[in-house]
């Protein structure tokens, strides 16, 4: 008798397994189908921290790159060796970057040293990081130079910014 009891405790045990792992599936599912795209990858997403490692306006390791590539909850900083706080490095923009409409994003140059410079933008309202509609962006330590509208754009919509942090 014993054995017959332990025979039907497991078979009862891989049933509730089964139950269980059924029950998460219709859960996730009718997640998925009620909620769009973004929030499901914002949900399973693993927060970025990329380095701006060229001075350069374009391309691999630009600040540029770091926010074509970036999504909410991703950091970007600025490596020390490329941007010493002592002797600052100049990126020279030709057009303006993109703009931040993600939230939870951090661009932190508060170690490094890191003019931004807008001096070779051919439009006539320039912003050097225009900021629409992100919640909790974060810019630290950037000095940012000649831009013919605003050195940072915080558009309506934008809540919870942080600028500032300078090292002096």
């Amino acid at each position: 008798m014993r054995g017959f009891q332990g025979i039907n405790l497991i078979a009862l045990g891989r049933k509730l397994i089964l139950l269980v792992l059924l029950c998460t599936a219709v859960i996730i599912s009718h997640f998925a189908l009620t909620t769009n795209s973004a929030s499901l990858e914002a949900m399973f997403a693993v927060n970025q921290v990329f380095a701006v490692t060229s001075a350069a306006d374009s391309g691999p390791g630009t600040l540029r790159q770091a926010m074509l590539d970036m999504a909410a909850g991703d950091t970007i900083t600025f490596d020390t060796a490329v941007f010493p706080p002592t002797s600052p490095v100049t990126i020279t923009l030709q057009t303006e970057l993109p703009t931040i409409a993600l939230d939870d994003i951090i661009i932190d140059a508060s170690d490094a040293g890191v003019i931004l410079d807008g001096s070779q933008i051919a439009l006539a309202n320039s912003a050097g990081l225009n900021i629409t509609g992100g919640d909790s962006v974060t810019v630290r330590g950037l000095q940012i130079v000649n831009f013919t509208f605003a050195g940072i754009h915080l558009a309506q919509g934008t809540t919870n910014a942080v600028i500032g942090g300078d090292r002096l």
